[in-house]
């Protein structure tokens, strides 16, 4: 089918989202969508054919639960490209086009992205009035799935003038947060790192091995596996910054980190770990 019959077809489907039967049948589509009679009848038609419509009775089609579970997959996935499309500033009617076709063409990875984002406009819109908030109250308000987050070390204490950790350059960026049953967890990836050894004055390479997070009142170990680095979310601090579309949850976190050269070269370092939720 070209383009404009893939979004009629969705077009058709979607308005088995309605309530009234009445507006179910093909009189009824068509006059809804604006189309004729025989052009909605054919597309009835090829549903039926592919499983989706029960058409026993002509005048009082129904939805089988595979078309049932279609129809409600692709009506999210229209809503959430509508969201997402309205949220970046396009107007309604362009949006509501665009979101069909999104809604039909999107692969699952960008689908998922588009919930993901879909997800941070809502909490970020419930949050507008709040200054301040804890990691643990913050991902009680996010679904379950996987986020990527622009994150930094910063130095606790500037040098030379310097804000930005050595131990910025030791992860890939962005982080991962896993959310599940609103308990969040955040994923670092070790790399390479080179620095100047604090005893020798020579240059050094290794990894970050070990890590520790502040949390009430004491330094708790990080979960390692591998080149993989886990910490909860909960003990972070959120402040609120901006306004609408400018508006980010800029959390922070005191961390301490030790390379594999080992202490003499490099001791055991002290950041302030920060993630923004744009």
């Amino acid at each position: 089918m070209s383009e404009a019959a893939d979004v009629l077809w969705l077009r058709v489907l979607l308005c088995f989202q309605s309530k009234d039967t009445k507006m179910q049948t093909v009189t009824g589509i068509a006059h809804t969508l604006n189309e004729k009679k025989y052009t909605v009848s054919r597309i009835l038609i090829a549903m039926e054919k592919d499983g989706l419509l029960d058409r026993c009775d002509e005048r009082s089609p129904k939805l089988t639960e595979k078309g049932q579970a279609e129809m409600e997959r692709y009506a999210e996935r229209v809503r959430v490209a509508l969201n997402h499309l309205l949220y970046e500033g396009v107007n309604i009617e362009s949006a509501k086009q665009d979101a069909m076709r999104w809604a039909l063409y999107n692969s699952e990875d960008t689908d998922r992205v588009l919930r993901n984002s879909d997800e941070i406009y809502r909490v970020k819109y419930e949050l507008r009035g709040k200054k301040t908030i804890s990691g643990s109250e913050l991902f009680k308000m996010f679904g379950d799935g996987v986020y990527t987050f622009p994150f930094t070390f910063y130095r606790v204490k500037a040098k030379n003038g310097e804000l930005v950790s050595m131990a910025d350059d030791a992860f890939e960026h962005p982080c991962f947060l896993t959310v599940r049953n609103g308990i969040g967890t955040i994923q670092l990836h070790a790399v390479s790192m080179t620095g100047i050894s604090a005893s020798t004055g020579k240059m050094m390479s290794g990894k970050i091995q070990t890590m520790k997070y502040w949390d009430h009142g004491e330094y708790i170990g990080a979960e390692s596996r591998g080149d993989v680095l886990s910490f909860p979310a909960a003990p972070m601090k959120f402040k609120n910054m901006g306004a609408n579309l400018q508006q980010t949850l800029d959390g922070t976190l005191f961390m301490k980190m030790k390379c594999s050269v080992g202490v003499l070269h490099m001791p055991e370092a002290e950041a302030v770990f920060t993630m923004k939720i744009q």
